[in-house]
């Protein structure tokens, strides 16, 4: 048996393996880090998490009765995204350090949730739901939304691997591309604060 036949052997092997997890995850309501779905829903999620990280400094540094409902309605919305991801996350397994299998019990994965990521998520939505959106003060917690350039990282990267896989991009750019188009965002969204910045402090001077 040559190379090429084992190596089909072996990935067939890997992918009936995968179907049985995903297969027996599903039935335990819990999702895998690589699925499909979550992939998909990382897409989603950071596109409304970069329009957020837009629209907030704008909303504090202008006066906030200035701005129509709609795009109060819009920010509403993204909190319904964030709680969202947060149920997500909240069952979405991983895999234990020493043995590399994917945890099964549902309340080890809830429990790793909350030691980690919880205390964030709820310092960025909470705030400015209970004090109410139009409290400038509250509605800052919301720029801690920076935090999560990290998870569209992640995905930019995905991202790129997959254009790699389809020919569209070389092995030796893959790299280059990603940093290049993560460095450009945060050096726009650094200027965009600073100039929201300086407005905020030009009207506040002015009341």
């Amino acid at each position: 048996m040559d190379e090429n036949s084992l190596k089909h052997i072996k990935g067939e092997t890997i992918k009936r393996q995968e179907t049985k997890q995903e297969n027996f995850f599903n039935c335990k309501l819990l999702i895998l880090p690589h699925s499909r779905f979550l992939f998909l829903w990382e897409i989603i999620f950071c596109c409304f998490m970069l329009i957020s990280i837009f629209m907030t400094p704008f909303h504090i540094a202008f006066d906030f009765q200035s701005f129509p409902q709609n795009l109060f309605d819009l920010d509403l919305g993204i909190d319904g995204v964030q709680l969202t991801d947060m149920i997500l996350k909240s069952v979405t397994t991983f895999k234990q350090p020493i043995s590399r299998n994917y945890e099964h019990r549902w309340w080890k994965v809830g429990l790793a949730y909350l030691k980690g990521r919880l205390v964030l998520d709820l310092l960025i939505l909470v705030p400015s739901l209970v004090f109410k959106n139009r409290n400038e003060y509250f509605y800052a917690f919301k720029l801690l939304r920076w935090c999560y350039l990290f998870r569209l990282s992640r995905l930019v990267e995905k991202l790129v691997a997959y254009l790699r896989k389809w020919k569209l991009v070389n092995d030796s750019k893959e790299k280059m591309i990603s940093s290049f188009f993560m460095f450009a965002l945060v050096t726009f969204i650094i200027l965009h604060n600073i100039a929201c910045t300086y407005l905020w402090l030009g009207f506040t001077s002015l009341v």
